[in-house]
């Protein structure tokens, strides 16, 4: 038997749960929002086929299928911070009832794709450490605002707070001067449109990679920003172990970001800083904490 590919096999387990902590008793479900994250290079027609069969995936676990919506997402116009930005501002609107499920997956680990970053000029070697490192993965988040979210006793809610983003003012890709303003702005803003304060964050996980440049602002951020962080233990860099797989890293720095936040206690920082110019953080932090 197949082994069924990563992006299906995350949609199965967020489409099981979905059913079984959201699915209402009696009546109707509410609209499930499917967003899948697909990688750049794909077509209209591809990201069509793509959303329409984990669309089946999701209705194959019994949610009806005249109740979910897949949404095309186009990478070039939307970064994922941004999709799920929007999503978090939708939740926190009193008359909406929001259930969705996001998944992202891209695999560049094909012959093909290696053989035209290095090509282009793209791909990590000894003599361009900047360049990119192939990867593959999926991860994927399952929404709800938070009245839907606690209709099931005994679920451990998180609140994901509306991020904020930015743009450089030049290509981190190109300058060899390494600023973590940028960084630190943003994390201020998130943290005062919480209303809480940057020294009570509990960690920062980001989709930071190996590349020097990115490891260096965001430890130039946490170092300057949140002392009260350890640099070992407090801090995550996704990306490092999963290499360029477009929307992975960021997605699943959120979904790790949950489980912090319920095991310590706190908000927890998501940083995304893999892009050369834009820059977002978002906070994630126990539902207990929500103002």
């Amino acid at each position: 038997m197949a082994r069924p590919d990563p992006g299906t096999a995350v949609t199965r387990d967020l489409a099981s749960q979905a059913v079984t902590d959201l699915m209402p008793l009696e009546g109707d479900p509410p609209a499930l929002r499917l967003l899948p994250l697909l990688p750049s290079g794909w077509t209209v027609e591809q990201r069509s086929a793509a959303s329409l069969w984990l669309k089946h995936v999701v209705v194959q676990f019994g949610w009806p299928a005249k109740r979910v919506t897949w949404i095309d997402v186009d990478p070039t116009h939307a970064a994922p911070a941004a999709v799920l930005g929007q999503l978090a501002q939708d939740a926190a609107a009193p008359d909406v009832k929001l259930a969705a499920l996001v998944v992202a997956f891209a695999s560049h680990i094909d012959q093909d794709t290696v053989d035209d970053w290095a090509a282009r000029g793209l791909l990590f070697a000894a003599a361009r450490p900047q360049g990119l490192v192939p990867g593959e993965g999926a991860a994927g988040l399952l929404l709800a605002d938070v009245r839907l979210a606690h209709t099931r006793e005994g679920t451990a809610g998180v609140v994901l707070e509306p991020g904020v983003d930015a743009r450089r003012d030049a290509s981190a890709d190109q300058t060899k001067r390494i600023d973590s303003k940028v960084l630190a702005d943003l994390a201020e803003r998130a943290c005062k449109q919480a209303n809480i304060e940057v020294g009570q964050l509990a960690m920062v996980i980001a989709d930071t990679d190996e590349r020097a440049n990115r490891v260096l602002e965001l430890k130039g951020f946490v170092s300057a920003a949140m002392s009260q962080l350890d640099d070992a233990s407090d801090v995550a860099c996704i990306g490092a172990g999963s290499g360029s797989c477009g929307a992975v890293p960021y997605v699943a720095a959120l979904a790790l970001a949950r489980e912090q936040a319920i095991v310590r206690g706190g908000p927890v920082l998501c940083v995304s800083n893999d892009d050369p110019y834009v820059r977002c953080v978002a906070l994630v932090r126990p539902a207990v904490l929500a103002s």
